[in-house]
């Protein structure tokens, strides 16, 4: 399945079961209403439970430089918090959610299976030096905010993702970094 946020598009392989959750109805008509955030991305697959947000800095590095080492991390958690509430909450209410492409997901974050809490961090291309500290500190910050969920915590980019995501591939789309 492929998704495109902003300038980026994801493509995850027949292995996985995504969803692009905050456009879902189920949380658009339910959960918005409350001022419920939610994450971009919710995906499951055997092994691996899987909740992304996504943030594409190019081309706004001015507008979001007081976020990055700062507001970030607390805004992303409070995404993945209301996204998991959400995806429990909306299963437990409504027997029809079983059919739900997230319902996997809930089976799975009451299993214990390994959940990936990640947020993709894409900035304009910085020296790898510069880009490994600022990805250091998000992962700090975001990991200290997302102690709570047990979840695995990981900040990636278009360099650092590959190993992270099994089965996934990220490419950039025209127009990136254009303000």
């Amino acid at each position: 399945m492929t998704i495109t946020e902003g300038h980026l598009e994801f493509n995850f392989d027949a292995s996985w079961q995504t969803v692009k959750y905050d456009e879902h109805a189920q949380h658009v008509e339910r959960l918005q209403k409350i001022d419920s955030q939610a994450i971009d991305i919710l995906g499951s697959r055997n092994d691996l439970v899987l909740l992304l947000e996504i943030k594409d800095f190019r081309g706004h590095r001015i507008e979001n430089k007081e976020k990055l080492g700062g507001s970030l991390a607390k805004t992303i958690a409070q995404k993945m918090r209301d996204s998991v509430g959400g995806i429990i909450g909306q299963r437990r209410l409504d027997a029809a959610a079983a059919s739900l492409p997230w319902s996997r997901c809930c089976e799975s974050l009451a299993s214990g299976r390994a959940v990936l809490a990640v947020l993709f961090l894409q900035t304009t291309r910085n020296p790898p030096e510069r880009r490994k500290s600022l990805m250091s500190i998000e992962l700090k910050l975001l990991k200290q905010t997302m102690r709570w969920s047990g979840m695995q915590v990981l900040v990636v980019d278009l360099d650092s993702y590959a190993p992270a995501i099994p089965n996934l591939t990220v490419r950039s789309l025209p127009g990136a970094g254009i303000a």
